[in-house]
């Protein structure tokens, strides 16, 4: 294998790996805030409309703006890296 597909799949390994931290991060932050207006009603555990419901803050609200960008961005770098890892080695 060429020195320069082993760098790429690296490069495309390490991307994955940073979008997926960021990724759980993202979820374990909807958790919480699902978690927070499940306790403030006194239950133990969300349901499913305020799990929905952190899914749509996620989407819309300020306070998530930087980690939709995050993803957004890593998302974009690992399909041009795969992208560019297939370029660089075609199927046969």
């Amino acid at each position: 294998m060429p020195a320069l597909s082993i760098f790429w799949f690296a490069l495309t390994g390490l991307i994955f790996a940073i979008w997926a931290m960021q990724m759980f991060r993202g979820l374990s932050r909807l958790f919480q805030a699902a978690r927070a207006r499940a306790d403030a009603r006194g239950a133990m555990w969300p349901t499913p409309i305020e799990q929905l419901t952190s899914f749509r803050d996620f989407l819309t609200e300020p306070e998530y703006r930087r980690d939709r960008r995050r993803l957004l961005i890593l998302t974009l770098l690992m399909f041009a890296a795969i992208s560019g890892q297939m370029m660089l080695n075609p199927p046969t």
